[in-house]
């Protein structure tokens, strides 16, 4: 599993979600949510809805290395769509509270650490290393 370190505080076992259907998927139906990450190609305008999502989330967008939006997730609300209107390249999901308890906010350093075979299916999906940037936010892990 990935991690994430968030103004370096390391956040370990972090799943990804790499692929369209990993993506579509997220923490649908999951009653104990965790730590997901949905890195993408390129940076685009991304929302997200909480169709079939059964806990609350924080949901925390990205670009560049920095948090440019913090959004919050209710249960099977799929009317709202959560995401700001400027373009991302990361974001990630985590149970309600986490960006609270851990003091994360708007402008908080933000990184990936990949394991190689994570590097190898995220090139292969091509979800992300398009971007100079990109490639200067990823650290490999053992």
């Amino acid at each position: 599993m990935a991690s994430v370190i968030i103004d370096e505080q390391e956040f370990e076992n972090v799943s990804l979600a790499i692929t369209k259907r990993e993506q579509d998927q997220g923490l649908k139906g999951i009653e104990q949510p965790t730590l997901m990450a949905f890195p993408y190609k390129q940076a685009g305008v991304r929302k997200f809805w909480m169709q079939e999502t059964p806990k609350s989330l924080d949901i925390i967008f990205c670009r560049a290395g920095k948090v440019i939006y913090i959004g919050a997730g209710e249960p099977y609300n799929c009317d709202d769509k959560i995401g700001p209107n400027v373009a991302c390249d990361l974001v990630l999901e985590a149970p309600q509270g986490f960006v609270d308890y851990h003091n994360i906010s708007v402008g908080s350093s933000i990184r990936m650490r990949y394991k190689r075979a994570e590097i190898m299916k995220i090139i292969k999906s091509g979800s992300l290393l398009e971007n100079r940037h990109d490639q200067n936010q990823i650290k490999f892990r053992k």
